[in-house]
């Protein structure tokens, strides 16, 4: 006999409930739970009160079943949460069937939320009346004609966009020849199609900044940091993107950058027909060359700007309901956590941004992510000895999912994405790269609906020359970007406020990422320490997992997940203070630097939303 003390809203005081062990049948074994969210109390003798959120049932139980259900944060059935606990706690639970038995009894409890209150959750009826919101695709260039034009023309052709969209070429070019370029193609392919398709080049956005400047004149400084071309040689699409955030003010935005191909393709592995919800890794495939790359881009679906604007903004029910009804899909929420099964209870969700895969170039600046790959795409990587040493060389691969999949995070956004506008979105990062990675990390702090939508197609992505990683690719450490590192410090610095109001709370993260501006310099190269040694420990981890996996990896791929350990190992026990790439401009200091851009930043995120509210009425009135 299991005895728990419990209290509820409904009995009004504490009762002590002796919960019957009952035998622990086949089906009660096999469903899958995850822990409710629950505050923890300390009381005598090491026992605890845990109290779920939101619900108000308190539980008195033994330090020992705490440690229990600290395990129990990911969704699995009973059976495998019991196994992992006998594992991992072997002189607390030798046998898994006590724990088996123990959960059972707090899943009667009301401690553990199901996979069937999730599928109910997230299959209730749709929204009677769909809100539909104006429709903004902006093209984002810098510099290159030749792919503006395809990207162009992909865009406008195929099957209808939803609504009527405005089409927008934002072009950030710094050659006068190249800008005149764009203007021309933007204005031929207009005629041609006879599409809403405006240029917004150098001369509008200097209109918008002196506008804006004028209206706003406190916010100057921030105006100028988010919209002006400072530091003009740095590479970076952030400050496109936030020209495309004040022209969709209101409504959709569909971003679509100058090197892609508006143009579906089914992922070159069969797609799972589930609905999958929860964290998970993207999949890939790698490439030797560019014609077994092309062979996969076919069965081409249509122009994907259409499906993707059209489920951002909607409830996630509402978008589950038509893609299970559309698609024929089931539903599955291995994996997630404690944190989105209660997200998913509230109700509130909705799809924020979608994003497809992509064939081609990753568009990633590390290589680390072919390293944490596992099943499937491990052996896909590293099952044959001569793709093996191809996929090293050539940035030729498919980054994607077999399956439409719900997340509340995303740490890598497509070259292609729609979001929903009609709340402020967070600034994107106007220098430096990274900016999509920042966005993916930011938005889930100001916005507690976000959720990413991840559809299973994919969209070529051809900057142009091939690239190829470094010829060094296995002797170089992990290391953090100034987005990677703004991210990692802030995940879960806005988890406590109660405000759920999208402009309050990013006013709150503005000011944090501003005070943490005037740190002393000794702490701020302290958290830059922390924030390359909390990734090179994590990839470590994940290198270490995979040779301990008791798989029958190839010796090639063992070789180099050694060399790896041991470079990330070296590097992380380096004593010497860390110098990040991509934080300082030649001969700067890395430290002063990182904390005038965390001051602008922040200051930039606080006036955000009145410079958006702003752009909207002095456009308007002009």
């Amino acid at each position: 006999m299991v005895q728990l003390w419990i209290a509820s809203r409904r009995q009004g005081g504490n009762v002590a409930t002796e919960i019957p062990d009952t035998p622990a049948s086949e089906p009660r074994i096999q469903e899958r739970v995850v822990l409710a969210p629950c505050t923890h109390h300390p009381l005598q003798d090491g026992e605890r009160l845990l109290v779920r959120a939101g619900v108000g049932t308190r539980l008195r139980v033994s330090g020992r079943v705490a440690h229990l259900l600290a395990r129990c944060t990911t969704l699995r059935t009973v059976e495998e949460h019991a196994r992992v606990a006998a594992a991992e706690l072997p002189f607390l639970f030798p046998a898994p069937a006590e724990a088996c038995d123990l959960l059972l009894s707090l899943r009667e409890a009301g401690l553990f939320i199901s996979s069937r209150e999730l599928g109910r959750a997230v299959t209730g009826a749709p929204d009677p009346t769909p809100g539909s919101a104006s429709v903004t695709v902006c093209l984002v260039t810098r510099d290159r004609p030749d792919l503006l034009e395809r990207a162009v023309e992909s865009a406008l052709t195929g099957e209808p966009t939803v609504g009527d969209p405005q089409f927008w070429v934002v072009d950030d070019s710094r050659d006068a020849p190249n800008a005149a370029r764009n203007r021309t193609v933007t204005r031929d392919a207009a005629a041609r199609h006879g599409a809403s398709l405006r240029y917004f080049g150098l001369e509008e956005q200097e209109e918008t900044v002196a506008r804006l400047s004028g209206a706003l004149p406190r916010h100057r400084a921030a105006i100028e940091f988010l919209l002006g071309r400072r530091r003009a040689e740095v590479v970076s699409h952030g400050r496109a993107f936030n020209f495309a955030l004040l022209l969709s003010f209101g409504g959709t935005l569909v971003q679509v950058d100058d090197d892609i191909v508006c143009r579906g393709c089914p992922p070159p592995i069969p797609t799972s027909g589930i609905l999958k919800w929860g964290p998970q890794g993207r999949k890939a495939a790698f490439f030797p060359s560019e014609e077994e790359r092309a062979g996969h881009c076919t069965g081409v679906r249509a122009n994907p700007v259409a499906p993707m604007g059209a489920s951002v903004g909607e409830r996630l029910a509402t978008v589950a309901g038509e893609l299970r009804r559309r698609e024929g899909l089931d539903l599955c929420f291995d994996g997630i956590t404690t944190d989105d099964a209660q997200a998913l209870l509230g109700g509130r969700g909705r799809v924020a941004v979608s994003a497809c895969g992509l064939y081609g170039d990753p568009g990633t600046a590390s290589s680390s992510w072919m390293f944490g790959l596992d099943g499937g795409s491990r052996h896909r990587l590293a099952g044959d000895p001569d793709r093996y040493a191809a996929a090293l060389r050539h940035r030729n691969s498919w980054l994607g999912t077999d399956s439409h999949l719900f997340a509340r995070r995303h740490g890598l956004l497509s070259p292609l994405r729609a979001m929903d506008h009609r709340t402020p979105l967070p600034p994107h990062f106007p220098i430096l790269r990274g900016e999509d990675y920042l966005l993916g990390s930011l938005l889930p702090l100001v916005d507690r609906d976000a959720w990413f939508l991840e559809f299973p197609w994919a969209v070529p992505h051809l900057p142009g020359p091939r690239r190829q990683w470094p010829a060094d690719l296995l002797e170089r450490p992990e290391t953090i970007s100034f987005a990677r590192l703004t991210g990692l410090l802030w995940e879960e610095r806005l988890s406590s406020p109660l405000s759920t109001d999208v402009g309050h709370r990013l006013g709150l993260l503005g000011r944090q990422i501003r005070d943490a501006g005037e740190a002393d310099p000794g702490a701020m190269e302290e958290a830059m320490s922390y924030g390359i040694r909390r990734l090179r420990s994590g990839f470590l981890r994940t290198l270490e997992r995979q040779l301990r996996s008791g798989e029958d990896l190839p010796p090639w791929y063992q070789r180099d997940l050694l060399r790896l350990l041991e470079v990330n190992r070296v590097a992380l026990e380096d004593s010497r203070p860390p110098v990040p790439a991509e934080m300082a401009e030649p001969g700067a200091d890395p430290v002063a630097w990182t904390l005038e851009l965390w001051r602008e930043y922040g200051a930039a995120l606080q006036a955000w939303p009145e410079i958006l509210a702003a752009h909207a009425e002095t456009a308007s009135a002009g």
